[in-house]
């Protein structure tokens, strides 16, 4: 966790699955140093299993509505 006065990166995640949020953190650590992960959870408007473009559209819904 960044310390008070320090510059990190704020990263907003759809999912609350602590596994999905721990290979989030890692990645954007490693591309951009410091950062702040912030998960939410959000519908993805897609199946629970989509298929296809279905998951493509569900990831994008998922990502656009954790900036809300």
């Amino acid at each position: 966790m960044p310390e008070k006065g320090e510059k990190f990166l704020i990263v907003a995640s759809g999912s609350t699955n602590p596994v999905k949020r721990e290979a989030t953190e890692r990645a954007f650590r490693r591309a951009f140093g410091k950062v702040k992960v912030i998960s939410v959870e959000v519908s993805s408007g897609v199946p629970p299993q989509p298929v296809g473009e279905q998951a493509m559209i569900g990831a994008f819904n998922r990502a656009s509505r954790a900036l809300e």
